[in-house]
């Protein structure tokens, strides 16, 4: 399972709410828009102390450019690492959004939750 957390800026925000993607999420990246030609350099310059806790973290960073008809060119500026899964969090997860996966054909249908559901 792969969690991207795009926002319009890198901020301790952000990188807190990408953070937290790991306990469920095998890579985390971290999407922001860039204007430049040179998007790792724009997005460090932001905040240099935070993109290096970005990388310390082992978030992806991913930098984006909006094109004309609405497109737009993404530059990976920093790789994920693999997280060792907390497999409590991504159980729960799993059975959070059940039906959507589901509908994805990415979980078996009908199986049973290891966790009661209060209604």
């Amino acid at each position: 399972m792969i969690a991207v957390e795009a926002k319009l800026k890198l901020s301790p925000r952000l990188v807190l709410q990408a953070a937290n993607y790991k306990r469920f999420a095998h890579r985390v990246w971290i999407a922001v828009p860039v204007d430049s030609d040179e998007p790792a350099i724009e997005v460090r310059a932001g905040d240099a102390l935070l993109f290096d806790h970005v990388v310390d973290l082992g978030i992806g960073i991913l930098a984006c450019r909006r094109r004309p008809g609405g497109a737009y060119e993404v530059w990976p500026i920093h790789w994920p690492r693999l997280n060792q899964l907390d497999w409590v969090a991504r159980d729960a997860f799993v059975d959070r959004y059940r039906r959507v996966f589901e509908e994805a054909h990415a979980v078996k249908p009908n199986q049973e939750s290891r966790y009661p559901r209060l209604r």
